[in-house]
């Protein structure tokens, strides 16, 4: 099981990769449990007791962290080097913070996210989702 706790950002990646790689696989499994599957789960992947499907909202969030993530995990990888300088540090921040801003002007949030998204019937959803990306780069 991949963790967060005493790694930090650079485990955030392979753990939405794994996740988005088994996503499928993960919905069938917990729409097979029906009643039995934990609230917490229901209430995440918005399980109804009728309901045979999930939201595809949080599928669409994971795709957007796994756009996003490699560009702190880069970051943090070079910040991490025990050769990097002051002067370098501000250089790879505005880097970030350039890439980022352009995401943002661009209403690029990833190929697959974008997708989904524009595909979503529900427009209520799909702008709702579209100002969270946007809170994001705030």
């Amino acid at each position: 099981v991949l963790g967060v706790f005493g790694v930090g950002w650079l485990s955030l990646l392979p753990c939405v990769d794994r996740i988005l790689h088994n996503y499928q696989a993960l919905v069938s499994y917990f729409l097979s449990l029906g009643s039995d599957c934990p609230k917490q789960i229901q209430l995440l992947l918005k399980i109804t007791e009728e309901s045979h499907t999930v939201s595809e909202e949080i599928e669409i969030y994971l795709l957007f962290c796994n756009h996003i993530l490699p560009m702190f995990n880069n970051a943090v990888k070079i910040i991490e080097k025990n050769s990097t300088t002051v002067i370098e540090l501000f250089s790879i921040m505005l880097n970030l913070k350039t890439s980022l801003l352009s995401r943002k002007t661009e209403q690029f949030f990833g190929f697959l996210t974008n997708q989904k998204l524009n595909n979503l019937q529900d427009k209520n959803l799909q702008n709702t989702i579209t100002r969270s990306f946007n809170l994001f780069f705030v």
